[in-house]
């Protein structure tokens, strides 16, 4: 089989076409994948400086990517930011809770305690009234300040609960 000078111009010209081909191709899809890349790098530092709605935008198959792996992360971490901003709200919350707690038992023990100083109970069965109301506030204040290192012992793991079969020790 002979080809003629023509065919195997065309021949030529067509396997050069194909070799072009390519070597574009493959020029523009490093251009793309670095395009990609820096558009990743963005998003990236977006979310390091707490910008957690940064997304990577692709239009790609999301099972085979990268970046639907990157965006998964991003919004766990930002539930992550979400629940812990919220904590921060309840410990804020309950530490008011609790200094009020406080301050109410501790504001009428000084007001009686002034009282007592002050010579406004007259006589004995007014000074042991006062004197009955201060020890009970007191004994609040000492059964309030328990519970909370009750439940910091709990919350912090430092106390040991054992299960009991009630059933059984009956």
């Amino acid at each position: 089989m002979i080809i003629s000078m023509n065919e195997f111009l065309i021949f030529s010209l067509v396997s050069l076409g194909f070799i072009i081909f390519f070597i574009v191709y493959i020029v523009l899809e490093r251009k793309k994948s670095k395009k990609e890349n820096l558009n990743r790098i963005n998003v990236l530092k977006q979310v390091l400086d707490g910008n957690y709605n940064a997304r990577i935008l692709n239009k790609g198959n999301k099972k085979e990517n990268i970046d639907f792996y990157i965006n998964d992360l991003i919004e766990k971490l930002q539930r992550i930011n979400y629940n812990m901003i919220l904590n921060e709200e309840r410990i804020k919350q309950q530490l008011s809770n609790i200094a009020h707690d406080l301050r109410t038992p501790l504001t009428s023990i000084i007001g009686y305690l002034d009282a007592i100083k002050n010579d406004v109970a007259t006589d004995t069965k007014e000074f042991e009234k006062y004197f009955t109301i201060v020890y009970d506030k007191a004994k609040e204040m000492k059964r309030f300040s328990e519970e909370i290192f009750e439940y910091t012992r709990i919350e912090a793991g430092d106390y040991n609960i054992c299960n009991i079969d009630l059933v059984q020790s009956a």
